[in-house]
């Protein structure tokens, strides 16, 4: 038959790389789900976020170092000062993963985090791991994000992306 052909022989090396990319795909759905639960910096919240995030996804705890690997990043990442505004007590409102829709973009985009507060709408991405290479890509996503959220609160907005690997926050707009 003709446009019929036998596929090469597996290449198992390969398999392991698919793997890895599986689990660390796996590990930042689990961290962003587990930061999108923290209300606060109370440490307590990080772990029972973390907890329900492993529950809600479907994984395992036996299969991870569950500090290493998703309590300790949190933590660190909540110890740094340019974070601790997005978990604050003094905020007016939070809003977690909830798109602002536009006429501009009536599907809507969505921040992983806005916080109202005093004069001003702070705008947070998060990512899993730093990317160089997508680190352009993430930074116009923000700026739009920014923008958006400056137009809907009518408030002076400020956007970051945030690194929870690298604990590392970019100031990326300012509206």
């Amino acid at each position: 038959m003709k446009g019929i052909k036998i596929r090469k022989k597996w290449n198992w090396s390969d398999t392991e790389l698919d793997l890895n990319s599986t689990r660390r795909v796996v590990k930042g759905n689990v961290l962003h789900l587990a930061l999108s639960m923290v209300e606060s910096l109370d440490d307590a919240g990080v772990e029972k976020a973390v907890e329900k995030a492993l529950f809600l996804l479907g994984e395992r705890r036996d299969r991870w170092d569950v500090e290493k690997d998703f309590v300790n990043p949190i933590k660190r990442l909540l110890n740094k000062d340019e974070v601790k505004p997005f978990f604050s007590s003094e905020a007016e409102k939070v809003f977690v993963e909830r798109e602002i829709i536009s006429p501009k973009d009536p599907t809507g985009s969505r921040p992983d985090r806005m916080v109202l507060i005093n004069d001003t709408v702070l705008v947070a991405d998060f990512k899993s791991f730093y990317s160089e290479k997508r680190l352009n890509e993430y930074k116009a996503q923000v700026e739009e994000y920014t923008k958006l959220a400056g137009e809907c609160f009518k408030r002076k907005a400020i956007g970051f992306l945030i690194f929870i690997d690298k604990a590392r926050v970019l100031k990326v707009a300012e509206t």
